[in-house]
C-alpha cells in the first residue's frame, strides 16, 4: 500500500474526528501506519482522543458526552465506542480496507485489500469475525466454532463461502449506535434471574408474567437461574411458583432441548444439580434435541462432583446414553473445555471404553487433536489398554479423510501434540 494511501487516510481521519468531536478540530495528531503483525498490516492510532476529552470534562463519569458539528449529542462509554464512530466515516471501498478491527484501547487494526490478496495467494483464509488468517478450511471452521460459537454447519458454510468470494471486498456497514449501559430497570426478568434474590425477583417480575414463559432463545427464568448457580431462586421458582423443571429449551439447534438440569450440569453447579435431582418429577435422563444428556454435559466440563451426583442419585441416571452423532460421555470429555485426567479415570471406573468412534469417524484422539489437548492426550495414552481397546480404529482417517495428527496440524502451536499423535498412529498400525 502506497504512502499516498496512508497520507490520505490520515487526512480523512482528521476530518472524521472533527465531525464527531469538533473540539478536537486542528488538534488531531493520530495517524495510519504500518505494523508488524501476523494478520494485520496497518493500524490507526487516535492518539488518546477519548482520554484527552475525558480529562477536559468536569464530570466524574467514565463516559464522555459530545456535541457533533451536526448538533447531535452522543454518549461514548469507552475508547472503543469513540473509535467505532470515527472510523464509521471511512469508506472501505475508497481506502481499500478489507477488514477493520477495533481493540478495547480504541486502537484500530486494518487488513488492506493488498494483504488480503497476498494471503489468498498463499492459500490462507480470513475469519471475517476477528480478522485472523488460517491456513486451511478445517482451521477456519474449527476457529469459528470454538472462538465465535458458530454452529458446525454454519461455520462450514461460512468457510466455503470464504473460498468462493475471497477476492470480493464489500464495504462494511457502519456500527450501530451504542445502547446506554443497562440498569436494573432495563434488564429483562431473565437476566435478573441470574443473580437476584427471591425478593428482588418478585419486585421486578411484571404483573401477570407467566413464569414458564421463555426469552428470545427459548430459555425460562429457571434455566437462567440454574445456569448461574442461583439456587435460592431456583427453589422459589419450582417449589413456590410451580415452574416446570423439565421444560425443554426451544430455539437454535445448539441449545434446543436443554433443561435446567442440562444448564446446571454444563457449568458444574453441584448445588443446583443436587436440588434438581432430589425433586420427584425431575427427569435425570432428559436429552437435548441431538440426544445429549446432563451427564454428558458434566463430562464435557470435567465437573466430577456433578457426575458423581448424577451416578449416585436414586433415579439411576443412564450414563450410557449416546447422542445422534454417536458421542458417548467419553467423547464429550475429550472435546471439553479442559479435560481433566481424573474425569477420564472416573469414566474408566464406570466401564466406559476409550476406543469409541462417532458417526463422523472421530475418536478421543481426533477430538483432543482439534482442541490442542496435549496433556489430556498424554494421560489417555499412558492409560491405554492396548490388549482390549482398538487403537487402529481410533487413529484412522475420519469421514473427511483426516488423521488425528492432520487435525492437530491446523494450529501451528500444536507441534508437541502433532508429534505425539504421529507416534501413536505409527504404533497403532504396527499393533494390528
Amino acid at each position: 500500500m502506497s504512502q499516498l494511501f496512508v497520507d490520505r487516510l490520515t487526512a480523512n481521519l482528521a476530518v472524521a474526528t472533527s465531525i464527531v468531536c469538533p473540539s478536537e478540530s486542528g488538534a488531531f495528531s493520530g495517524t495510519c501506519r504500518p505494523v508488524k503483525d501476523r494478520d494485520f498490516d496497518y493500524e490507526i492510532t487516535l492518539d488518546g482522543v477519548f482520554h484527552r476529552l475525558r480529562s477536559k470534562s468536569k464530570s466524574n463519569s467514565p463516559s464522555i458526552s459530545l456535541i457533533s458539528d451536526l448538533d447531535s449529542v452522543a454518549l461514548y462509554e469507552s475508547p472503543t465506542k469513540l473509535s467505532e464512530k470515527i472510523t464509521s466515516y471511512l469508506s472501505h471501498e475508497e481506502h481499500r480496507i478489507a477488514h477493520l478491527q477495533i481493540l478495547q484501547s480504541g486502537r484500530v487494526l486494518i487488513i488492506s485489500a493488498e494483504k488480503l490478496l497476498a494471503e489468498k495467494n498463499r492459500g490462507r483464509l480470513l475469519c471475517a469475525d476477528c480478522g485472523k488468517f488460517f491456513k486451511s478450511l478445517i482451521s477456519l471452521t474449527w476457529h469459528q466454532q470454538t472462538k465465535h460459537e458458530t454452529a458446525y454447519l454454519e461455520s462450514r458454510l461460512a468457510a466455503n463461502h470464504q473460498l468462493s468470494t475471497f477476492l470480493a471486498i464489500p464495504p462494511l456497514p457502519p456500527p450501530p449506535p451504542s445502547p446506554p449501559p443497562p440498569t436494573p430497570e432495563s434488564k429483562s426478568i431473565f437476566e435478573i434471574s441470574t443473580t437476584s434474590s427471591v425478593a428482588e425477583f418478585e419486585l421486578h417480575r411484571p404483573i401477570n408474567f407467566d413464569v414458564n414463559s421463555v426469552d428470545k432463545n427459548g430459555s425460562t427464568c429457571l434455566m437462567w437461574a440454574a445456569g448461574a448457580d442461583n439456587l435460592e431462586l431456583a427453589k422459589h421458582l419450582i417449589l413456590t411458583l410451580g415452574v416446570d423443571q423439565n421444560a425443554h429449551q426451544i430455539g437454535r439447534r445448539s441449545f434446543c432441548g436443554r433443561t435446567a438440569l442440562h444448564w446446571a450440569a454444563r457449568f458444574g453447579h453441584a448445588r443446583v444439580v443436587e436440588f434438581l435431582i432430589e425433586q420427584r418429577s425431575t427427569d435425570v435422563d432428559a436429552t437435548t434435541e441431538d440426544g445429549t444428556s446432563a451427564f454428558c454435559w458434566a463430562a464435557w466440563g470435567s465437573h466430577l462432583e456433578v457426575m458423581e451426583l448424577l451416578v449416585g442419585c436414586k433415579k439411576k441416571c443412564n450414563i450410557e446414553k449416546v447422542n445422534s452423532f454417536g458421542c458417548t460421555a467419553m467423547l464429550w470429555w475429550s472435546q471439553g473445555t479442559s479435560p481433566h485426567p481424573a474425569v477420564f479415570d472416573y469414566l474408566i471406573e464406570l466401564k466406559f471404553r476409550a476406543d469409541v468412534v462417532n458417526n463422523n469417524g472421530h475418536s478421543v484422539f481426533h477430538k483432543m487433536a482439534q482442541r490442542g489437548r496435549l496433556e489430556a492426550c498424554r494421560h489417555v495414552l499412558n492409560n491405554w489398554n492396548w490388549s482390549n481397546w482398538d487403537a487402529t480404529g481410533c487413529t484412522k482417517r475420519d469421514a473427511e479423510n483426516l488423521y488425528p495428527s492432520d487435525l492437530a496440524m491446523a494450529d501451528d502451536t500444536n507441534r508437541g501434540l502433532v508429534d505425539l499423535l504421529l507416534d501413536v498412529e505409527k504404533r497403532a498400525r504396527a499393533h494390528r
